[in-house]
């Protein structure tokens, strides 16, 4: 068992939903703080993006993070990269929306980072980011 100390309060651990890493830091770590990079609400277009969730779906790791916000009581922070034309339709805000409120009663513990993309030469694929409007 790893004694707690108040510093733990100030750090931060970004997980893409790797579940057994996640169940060890509710076991071990009830004070540091979690980030998840979500990127989006459905399944199949969050495997293309992040092909992890193939391994640990969308549906699994939520139902992990809720157990880790039930244990803690701490804010979930979920990342959310806007790509132009890819993850920022109404249709994915909706679906995104529905996904967090649908947490029950720690949903306001989830909160959703929205990140303008920033782009890169070093990817095989070509994003563009989201206009203000948009975001």
């Amino acid at each position: 068992m790893v004694k707690v100390r108040k510093s733990q309060r100030r750090i931060t651990i970004s997980t893409i939903g790797m579940i057994p890493g996640i169940k060890r830091l509710i076991h071990d770590f009830l004070q540091v703080n979690l980030a998840f990079s979500l990127h989006s609400p459905f399944e199949e277009q969050r495997s293309e993006l992040m092909p992890i969730n193939q391994t640990y779906p969308l549906h699994k790791v939520m139902d992990v993070l809720d157990a880790h916000v039930a244990n803690t009581k701490r804010r979930l922070f979920s990342a959310y990269i806007m790509l132009g034309g890819v993850n920022d339709s109404a249709e994915h805000a909706k679906a995104l929306a529905y996904l967090i409120l649908g947490r029950g009663a720690l949903s306001y513990l989830y909160h959703v980072d929205l990140i303008p993309y920033n782009a890169t030469d070093k990817t095989a694929r070509k994003f563009i980011a989201s206009n203000n409007e948009t975001i």
